[in-house]
């Protein structure tokens, strides 16, 4: 009788693993179970191939271009910023619509999320936002003096933000504070050299002073990428260069210091770290991404992948 009873036990506690196993499948497991069904029943409504692949469904709801999408780490729930000044927020485990975030004046142009409910933007009406879509509330940062929109963002931890600037500026953040800790000149002259200089002081009231000689006109920074474990950044413009910086998160006083360059002929439209940080995917064209201000002949429309000397 006692071996009866041991065997049982043995079983039963084989089922409640099996079943803990079960519970404890991950949203990223299962999305992918159904992207699974969703191909195989691919015939049916909703699905179409194409030359570039097989379209499994279309979100539709933004009311004009899609300029950004990120999903969150670990989750199932899909993030896209739009010209129509939106966040639109889409579960992809039941392939449906969950809400929508208003709050920027302009487009937006850059997104970033990472585990917890808490996601970046970046817009053309010169903010960064922290949305905590659970709690429907946001946080607004105002961006440099010197530019009129934030092209790109990047979180390095859930109180952490890099921002990139269509003056020629990278910034870090802290969520304690609404201006930025550190700033440093990324692209064109001076780049990777000096910080930007603080703006001129002006008296109580007045407006700030204004600045002696010609405003210096710096390429975009147009995207960034960041291994976080290593606290790497990196970020591109269009004047060939890939920019690689060490960012220091600990303490309050939050900082970027260069610490080197890769050759990139073009517009840098896209930027891609490995955790690990050994190797960097850079996405060039001859123009910008979001519009056809300028060109370079001389560039490709391109994916390079780029390994990074880093130490083992």
């Amino acid at each position: 009788t006692l071996t009866v009873n041991q065997q049982s036990g043995q079983q039963s506690g084989q089922q409640r693993g099996r079943e803990d196993a079960k519970e404890k499948t991950s949203s990223l497991e299962q999305v992918t179970q159904k992207v699974t069904e969703l191909v195989a029943n691919s015939t049916g409504p909703g699905a179409s191939a194409g030359a570039g692949g097989l379209e499994l469904r279309s979100f539709r709801g933004h009311k004009d271009a899609v300029t950004c999408l990120g999903f969150q780490v670990g989750g199932s729930t899909l993030f896209t910023g739009s010209l129509d000044r939106t966040l639109k927020l889409w579960n992809v485990k039941d392939m449906g619509f969950m809400d929508t975030l208003y709050g920027h004046q302009c487009a937006v142009n850059g997104l970033d999320v990472l585990r917890r409910e808490v996601c970046m933007t970046g817009g053309r009406d010169r903010t960064a936002r922290q949305w905590k879509w659970a709690e429907d509330k946001q946080l607004v940062f105002r961006g440099n003096s010197g530019s009129t929109s934030v092209e790109c963002v990047r979180m390095l931890g859930e109180d952490t933000l890099v921002t990139g600037d269509d003056a020629g500026l990278i910034s870090i953040w802290s969520h304690l504070k609404k201006k930025p800790t550190h700033t440093l000149i990324a692209a064109g002259p001076g780049a990777a050299t000096r910080e930007e200089p603080p703006p001129p002081p002006s008296a109580k009231g007045k407006p700030p002073a204004p600045l002696e000689g010609p405003r210096v006109v710096r390429p975009w920074v147009v995207s960034l990428g960041s291994a976080r474990a290593l606290d790497l950044v990196a970020s591109g413009s269009s004047d060939g260069v890939v920019r690689l910086w060490e960012a220091k998160v600990a303490g309050p006083k939050k900082s970027l210091r260069p610490v080197g360059a890769v050759p990139a002929e073009g517009f840098v439209n896209g930027l891609a770290v490995a955790s690990d940080g050994r190797f960097l995917a850079v996405c060039t064209g001859q123009e910008h991404r979001m519009g056809r201000w300028e060109r370079n002949p001389k560039a490709k429309n391109a994916l390079a992948i780029i390994r990074l000397p880093i130490p083992e």
